[in-house]
C-alpha cells in the first residue's frame, strides 16, 4: 500500500465550505491528525458548529445568528 500522503505533505489545511443558512463561505482549519482519524472509505467529513457574526437584524426570518 502506498505511503499515506496526509502524513507526508502537510500539518494543517484551511478548507472552505458553503453554508446555506449563513449564505456565505465558512473557513475550516483542519489538523492532519483529525483527517487521518476521520477517514472512512477515503472520505473525510466534518461537522462544524458556527453562527453568523453579522446576521441581518432587520429580517425576522434570518436565523443565521443562532448556532447551526
Amino acid at each position: 500500500m502506498p505511503e499515506n500522503k496526509v502524513k507526508k505533505y502537510f500539518k494543517l489545511i484551511e478548507a472552505w465550505a458553503w453554508c446555506g443558512i449563513c449564505e456565505d463561505m465558512i473557513a475550516l482549519n483542519i489538523d492532519k491528525n483529525e483527517i487521518i482519524d476521520g477517514l472512512q472509505m477515503s472520505i473525510y467529513t466534518k461537522e462544524y458548529k458556527h453562527s453568523n457574526q453579522t446576521p441581518d437584524l432587520e429580517d425576522p426570518d434570518d436565523t443565521s445568528g443562532e448556532e447551526h
